[in-house]
């Protein structure tokens, strides 16, 4: 994986996007969206304390509520999060605004 600048997120490169896709079936990894229908975006999620990361597919609308803090507790836990490191994220995203 290459890195991007200073952020130490990850940029896949186009076969392990293909390959995220395709362990996730090429659909939405929260509301099952196919790739058919709509575009799939690289969802970097953190995950605990070591800052260490793992993407998802989603769809243009769960990308959105995704980064907007508008998940509900068992979206969140589909994702591999805890809803406490969720909401913690969510806080530092908005104190940066």
């Amino acid at each position: 994986m290459a890195k991007e600048n200073k952020t130490e997120r990850t940029s896949l490169s186009k076969e392990e996007w293909e390959e995220v896709k395709r362990q996730h079936g090429y659909r939405c990894g929260l509301c099952g969206e196919s790739e058919r229908h709509v575009l799939l975006y690289q969802a970097h999620i953190r995950e605990g304390k070591k800052g260490g990361q793992n993407i998802k597919p989603l769809c243009p609308n769960c990308y959105s509520r995704y980064g907007e803090g508008m998940l509900d507790k068992s979206q969140v836990r589909k994702l591999g999060l805890t809803w406490e490191i969720y909401q913690q994220w969510i806080l530092k995203r908005k104190a940066k605004t």
